[in-house]
């Protein structure tokens, strides 16, 4: 999970051995060569380095969640099913653009793009499958022309099962004044390399937790920590408009702009500690300086209204959509 440090081993190490080192007692020994004046300045030399590692967001890698209700008329039905349509969410309606293309653009009729773009995953999922899949444009047009029920356009095309969307949405989960941070102690070296777990006393993580703070308070807070996605749907037969099979599936996954940041503290015990990388003068600021962890990413200047997220988005929805029709032909909950 961890990275190498970034910046050079040499200036790390150097710099981690000159701030000790500046702190070495210069008084005590009135003979500095005599024999146990030798040792005693010996044992006060060893450094002791804690790693501290911070980051920012929830855990968001989780298994998707998936619940599904079939019927017994479905287990039926189910094998005689060759020949589907697709009805979009009514919330198509209403969302923006934007969502599913990643650039607003208002001369763009949401059925030619947010919906179009989600539900074209599951015709050619159904494709896939075997199914014989009647577009979601047309089973919508011939609804509102003839001013006929869902499934009786769907049947009227000459679909057997109707699948309409309560929900396909893929979005983002948005970082705030709530967001979860997560603090981490290491033994370590004079090169920032992580260790076993560092025990500690509440008054000295207090004190790393305080330094860091400090560091991370002028640090831009990550828009967006994770995307999230949801395929709610319900099968209904065209020959009776009964709802047979309920099926919806949750997944969030973390983005890889996910904020953290490492310290690297040191003393020639019983001295106080003493941050040594980010090279942070003391008394510390809250300024934010760059660390050695490849981890501590900026949000890069995207062109406004452009979704840098969309690729992945629609990954999630192509997984989904896969999901969806593998769990309609097994007929398992």
């Amino acid at each position: 999970m961890s990275q190498e440090p970034r910046t050079k081993r040499s200036s790390t190490t150097t710099r981690a051995r000159a701030a000790l080192l500046l702190s070495l007692p210069l008084a005590g020994c009135a003979e500095p060569t005599a024999p146990k004046c030798n040792v005693a300045v010996a044992k006060l030399a060893e450094p002791e380095y804690v790693l501290v590692e911070y980051r920012m967001g929830g855990e968001f890698q989780k298994p998707p969640t998936v619940e599904v209700r079939p019927t017994p008329k479905y287990d039926e039905a189910r094998s005689k099913m060759k020949a589907a349509a697709i009805r979009f969410p009514d919330s198509c309606l209403n969302a923006s653009a934007s969502q599913a293309s990643g650039v607003a653009q208002q001369t763009q009729t949401i059925l030619q793009t947010t919906c179009g773009v989600y539900l074209s995953e599951m015709e050619k999922a159904l494709a896939t499958a075997g199914f014989k899949v009647f577009s979601w444009d047309a089973l919508y047009k011939l609804e509102k022309e003839k001013n006929v029920s869902t499934y009786n356009a769907g049947k009227q095309l000459g679909a057997d099962v109707v699948f309409v969307f309560n929900s396909l949405e893929a979005g983002n989960v948005d970082g705030g004044s709530s967001v979860q941070t997560k603090y981490r102690f290491f033994v370590s070296d004079e090169r920032g390399t992580a260790g076993p777990p560092k025990p500690l006393d509440e008054t000295t993580r207090a004190s790393f937790k305080g330094v860091v703070q400090a560091v991370m308070g002028g640090k831009k807070r990550p828009a967006v920590l994770a995307l999230a996605s949801v395929i709610d749907a319900t099968a209904v037969l065209t020959e009776s408009g009964e709802s047979v099979w309920f099926y919806r599936r949750a997944t969030t996954m973390p983005v890889k702009e996910a904020q953290g940041m490492k310290f690297l503290f040191g003393r020639l015990p019983p001295e106080r500690w003493r941050v040594l990388s980010p090279d942070i003068p003391e008394p510390v600021a809250p300024v934010a300086q760059p660390s050695f962890s490849s981890e501590d990413t900026e949000e890069s200047s995207e062109k406004s209204g452009v979704d840098q997220f969309r690729a992945l988005k629609l990954e999630l929805i192509r997984t989904g959509a896969a999901e969806f029709v593998s769990a309609f032909q097994k007929g398992k909950s």
